[in-house]
């Protein structure tokens, strides 16, 4: 049986994670914090694979259904809907940047506010980020770590080189760094 609005807005937490079935793959996961997320259970390639959809109430019950919907149609195709997710944010990562009209468009989601934000660049900023390309090759991360690449740096060392530069208690890289792993 479906779920609806009024059993989503009315279930509460327990002692144990509990799942409230849907249809079609997809439940809320009911977490005994009394986080509620979305999630949807599907096979590919002969493995079972879980996709998450979701946080209520940020996500409703009708949103989540339109992505499990989605997630079908992909599927249908013999498109694993994960490895397209990973895929869609590679791309969107990657169009951040635009070097001829020198803007960084930050999507709204990266930032987590009503609008994207938009950065105009500098001939030198550019220069410099193709630079920076070429050193950091094919890293998803604009400023990786030096021990591991797949990871930003520290925000500590974030933190350490804004007060070298004369920004001391003005910023830290706690708030830096958020942006600066959502980039390539």
């Amino acid at each position: 049986m479906a779920l609806t609005d009024a059993a989503v807005r009315m279930a509460k937490p327990s002692e144990k994670t509990r799942k409230l079935a849907d249809e079609k793959g997809m439940y809320l996961l009911v977490q005994a914090s009394g986080a509620k997320l979305w999630r949807m259970d599907y096979r590919f390639d002969a493995k079972r694979k879980t996709l998450d959809l979701g946080t209520y109430p940020e996500t409703s019950l009708a949103q989540a259904c339109d992505k499990r919907d989605e997630a079908r149609k992909l599927l249908a195709q013999d498109i694993d809907p994960s490895a397209q997710r990973k895929q869609d944010k590679a791309e969107r990562r990657d169009a951040q940047f635009d070097f001829d009209a020198a803007l960084w468009r930050i999507p709204k989601e990266v930032i987590k506010m009503r609008e994207a934000h938009i950065v105009p660049l500098s001939k030198q900023v550019i220069e410099y980020l193709k630079e920076l390309h070429i050193l950091i090759g094919s890293s998803r991360l604009l400023f990786p770590s030096m021990t591991n690449r797949d990871r930003p740096i520290s925000k500590n060392t974030v933190t350490y080189a804004l007060a070298h530069m004369g920004f001391k208690g003005q910023m830290t890289g706690a708030t830096v760094i958020p942006i600066c792993e959502n980039v390539t």
